[in-house]
Parts: structure tokens; sequence; C-alpha cells
């Protein structure tokens, strides 16, 4: 006898948690945490990074002598690219504590192209409703909202 369709397929689901920017939400961690544990399955960290910092726009002539003691641009972007890898590396401790396997990945201004292959084994996406609303070093060249929706992959957008 056949008893081959009793067996479960070894390649196992992964998902993927993606953050823009330094903002890290704990709701998008909780909850595809929560679905791996469930789907014994893996997990991707993708974080999201833009060497375009937005401007300050119109300043007053008081905020001068702040900008007189203010770090460069280049140190700036220094420490935001330390808080992502510190967001990764607290993602990475939190699977291992969790029993989850789980991959981090930052991409600086990435194209549409270079995030599909990203995702490109990925069965299920986790977002904040945030993902698209600008901050520090977010990526606005993509319209993550409408690719997101276009990659076929299921998509649970977190609230909160």
């Amino acid at each position: 006898m056949n008893y081959g369709y009793l067996l479960k397929p070894l390649v196992m689901e992964k998902a993927a948690m993606i953050f823009n920017g330094i903002y890290l939400s704990y709701a998008v961690v909780d909850e595809a945490f929560a679905w791996a544990k469930s789907a014994h399955a893996n997990l991707l960290a993708v974080f999201l990074s833009s060497k375009q910092e937005k401007g300050e726009g119109y300043l007053f002539p008081s905020d001068l002598d702040g900008i007189a003691n203010s770090v460069s641009d280049t140190d700036a972007r220094i420490e935001d690219e330390k808080i992502i890898q510190s967001n990764a590396r607290l993602l990475e401790h939190q699977a291992v504590a969790e029993r989850i396997a789980l991959n981090s990945v930052i991409l600086v201004d990435p194209s549409e192209k270079e995030l599909s292959a990203a995702l490109n084994d990925c069965t299920q996406i986790f977002v904040h409703d945030n993902i698209q609303e600008p901050g520090i070093v977010t990526v606005e060249s993509i319209k993550l909202d409408r690719f997101l929706k276009s990659t076929g992959i299921s998509l649970k957008i977190i609230r909160g």
C-alpha cells in the first residue's frame, strides 16, 4: 500500500514581516510570531531603508542655534542604520527564545524587483497599516500598499 499521501511535505511555509524605516511594530511582530508557531513556519524580517532623508522644511531663526550643535547628516544616517540593525537583532533574539527560524534582510532603496526577490518563497506577508506613511529613512520610491497587494502573496495588515 502507498501511504505517501499521509506524509506532510518537508518544505516549510515562510512568512515575511516588512518594516519601513526605523519603526518596529510590535503588533506585527506578535502576530507574525504567533502565526509562525501555529504553522510551524519560518519567518523573514525585511527592513526597508532609504538613504534619502527628508528635509526639515522651513526653519525659524530661533532654530539656527540648535542647528549649530546638531549632528551631521552622515552621523544621523549612521545612527538610523544602528537602530535598524538593533531592531533586527532584537527580533533574532526573540525568535531564538521562541524557537522560530528567522532570517533578516536590510534592503536600502530597493527596487520592486529586489523586494519581490526577497519575498519570493513567502506564503504570507505581515505589515503594519502605516507601512506607506513617511517617516525616518522610509522607502517612498515604491508604493508599498499597491505593490504588496499585487504580489499574489496573502497579505495580513495589522492595525494598532
